[in-house]
């Protein structure tokens, strides 16, 4: 009897060692997050959701990498630093490489990342692409804009048809704003008068943990490659 009690004993000891180390391994497969949903968690805690108008056509086929773009601010947004940007704030931003290497017949990245007030501020922004009403179509039956419903849980966004034939794809710590992408067409065009539904955030140069550059605020619009 002694010996098989303290074969049990064993057993028992056995056991509890084994759910203590997978106990262990979860916590620490919890704790070891991805570096990027991390960072992504801590700028989206200090960004609102905003909508702009885009001012000049994106055409997927006629632009390029550098190719400068503006939206204007369709309502007043205060950032979580307390700087009020007014209705009317334009913001600044280029065509990039598609760091998230979707599959697709064509697409067109993009980063926004200043924003210049009506008094001359060039204020270092980082925005994120959380959504698109295409041109026409931009406003409520009430004239409001449409309403931006993203939240600060929302660290990745990929949004089926955000367009007709053209998805949308991107990352809150992804240091451009988001791509869009046709899998069925080989061109993504973007209208003037689209409204672009951003979640945005102040100075990219300390917020962003992936310290990605930004564009010079004094750097000139390019022109399209072809009209």
């Amino acid at each position: 009897m002694i010996i098989k009690s303290g074969v049990r004993s064993i057993a028992t000891a056995v056991l509890a060692t084994a759910l203590l180390a997978s106990a262990g391994m979860a916590r620490a497969q919890s704790t070891a997050m991805d570096p990027s949903q991390s960072a992504g968690a801590g700028l989206a805690d200090r960004m609102v959701p905003v909508n702009a108008t885009l001012l000049r056509t994106i055409d997927a086929r006629k632009v390029h990498d550098g190719y400068g773009f503006q939206a204007k601010l369709m309502a007043k947004a205060k950032l979580a630093d307390g700087t009020e940007l007014p209705e009317g704030t334009i913001l600044m931003g280029e065509v990039v490489q598609d760091e998230l290497n979707m599959p697709g017949m064509a697409r067109v990245a993009l980063r926004i990342d200043r924003a210049k007030t009506k008094d001359g501020r060039v204020i270092p922004v980082k925005a994120t692409l959380v959504g698109i009403f295409g041109a026409g179509n931009t406003m409520t039956d009430s004239g409001s804009p449409q309403p931006n419903t993203w939240t600060d849980a929302s660290l990745q966004i990929d949004q089926i048809d955000a367009m007709p034939g053209v998805d949308l794809h991107s990352r809150v710590a992804g240091r451009m704003s988001g791509v869009f992408v046709s899998t069925t067409k080989d061109d993504v065009k973007l209208d003037a008068g689209s409204e672009l539904q951003l979640a945005l955030t102040e100075n990219a140069a300390n917020a962003m943990a992936n310290g990605a550059p930004s564009s010079s605020p004094n750097s000139a619009m390019p022109s399209p490659s072809a009209n």
